[in-house]
């Protein structure tokens, strides 16, 4: 399929300097090597226990001037002394899911300008000049807008002094918002005096656009909050969700939540009767249809609750083949979460991983999410890319917190991997690292991605 990308800018213009991604080291395999905890449990830590500290990073110093005139400003500019006048006006016609994200745009904004942005309705809202037109509102700049994008297109463009975001259909919409979202994350440490111009206009084909989440929801009631969690999967409504540490009342407390946004899940607990922890993937029933799914136990015996030697817990991989209802295209997700014992446990463990993963494909394209509990400098991490997989947040074509920890304490250990025999192109990557309502809702920070499935 044609794929047109026309990208003339990112979020704001004239960036002078986007801030470096902090890195960090893992722990060597001497390190990596040490059980951290010798007595199994059902409730691991999940993380290793060296922890690299992050390098400071430079802040820019020079930021753009405040004071120009509108001539040099030019006639269409969203510029800082207006950011607190901003509103978000979203279609009062669309679907529940545009809305939803409409809303947690709130977040974004206020958070990036610093401001408290309301969201309103384009039929219950006088008309403004400035206005976050997000869908096919009732205002003549978001007909403007689609009118120059083609069937599947999304993106967003500054016209006079409002923003549109828009596609054209309601599901290319949401890949607008999440974009715009993302790209002014990736900018917030330089976009409080930045300001856009009409040239700033970023569109994509997203016929061929697969969202993706991987959470270690973290099984632990009296520390996190399944409010911030699901709130935090919802600012995204990624299309697929492989979800690690979620127990069964986890799972009936994220389905409750999830359920009403369209989501269904496949996949078992890791203990006997299917109890215990799962390495479950949810996926939006309005996109994609489950064509077969299964859990295995990454042992010598996949079909029944089995362990490595020397694992503390039982784990597992849930895989699942998936239909998209736009195009019928077929590929396989699958999820999973290693050890948190040793590096040899996870080197076996990767073994059967890589095995029973290409079995259950069969030829199709695949990915593979999870909480792997190895750093990339790490042994294990090596042994994947021996076997031909590729990190995916190193291919995105753009990029927030590439590099970045994804588990609070201080390491890199979620990731999506894809293979090097498939097509899949990752086009946006981000560590999802804001707060919600002031609170870090897991020990892991979700991972991201826009993924090109062509």
């Amino acid at each position: 399929m044609k794929k047109l990308f026309s990208i003339i800018a990112l979020l704001m213009a004239l960036v002078l300097f986007v801030t470096g991604c902090n890195s960090t080291s893992a722990p060597d395999d001497s390190t990596d090597d040490k059980v951290t905890d010798t007595k199994p449990t059902d409730k691991p830590t999940e993380a290793p226990t060296d922890k690299p500290t992050e390098a400071p990073t430079d802040k820019p110093t020079e930021e753009p001037s405040e004071t120009l005139k509108p001539s040099e400003r030019g006639e269409n500019a969203v510029y800082s002394a207006d950011f607190a006048k901003y509103k978000v006006v979203a279609d009062d016609a669309s679907g529940g899911e545009v809305k939803t994200l409409a809303n947690n745009l709130i977040d974004t904004v206020n958070s990036c300008w610093g401001v408290t942005t309301t969201l309103v309705y384009d039929k219950d809202t006088e008309v403004s000049d400035y206005e976050i037109l997000v869908g096919d509102t009732d205002r003549p700049e978001s007909k403007e807008f689609k009118e120059s994008l083609e069937d599947g297109e999304c993106g967003y463009r500054v016209i006079g002094k409002k923003i549109v975001i828009l596609g054209s259909e309601d599901q290319y919409t949401e890949t607008a918002i999440v974009l715009f979202a993302n790209f002014m994350l990736h900018d917030k440490d330089t976009s409080a005096k930045q300001y856009m111009t009409e040239e700033n206009t970023h569109v994509v084909d997203a016929t061929n656009m697969l969202s993706v989440m991987s959470y270690n929801v973290r099984v632990d009631y009296g520390n996190n909050n399944i409010s911030l969690v699901s709130t935090m999967i919802r600012n995204y409504m990624p299309d697929i969700l492989g979800v690690q540490e979620a127990d069964q009342t986890w799972m009936k407390l994220l389905n409750e939540r999830l359920s009403k946004n369209g989501y269904a899940y496949v996949g078992i607990g890791r203990d006997s009767g299917g109890k215990g922890e799962t390495s479950a993937i949810f996926y939006r029933t309005d996109k994609l249809e489950v064509l077969d799914s299964v859990t295995l136990w990454l042992s010598e015996t996949p079909d029944i609750v089995s362990k490595v030697r020397g694992s503390n817990c039982n784990r597992i991989v849930t895989m699942a083949v998936f239909k998209r209802i736009s195009d019928g295209k077929v590929f396989v997700h699958a999820n999973t979460h290693l050890d948190h014992s040793n590096a040899d446990v996870r080197s076996q463990q990767v073994t059967f991983l890589d095995q029973y993963v290409k079995d259950f494909a069969n030829g199709l394209e695949f990915m593979v999410t999870g909480d792997f509990n190895f750093q990339p400098d790490n042994r294990v991490y090596a042994q994947l890319m021996d076997l031909k997989y590729e990190n995916c947040a190193k291919l995105a074509k753009f990029a927030r917190g590439r590099d970045d920890n994804t588990y609070t304490g201080g390491s890199m250990i979620d990731f999506c991997f894809r293979h090097d025999t498939t097509a899949f192109e990752p086009y946006f990557y981000t560590v999802c690292d804001e707060l919600i309502d002031g609170k870090t809702p897991s020990d892991h920070h979700p991972i991201f991605l826009i993924i090109e499935l062509e």
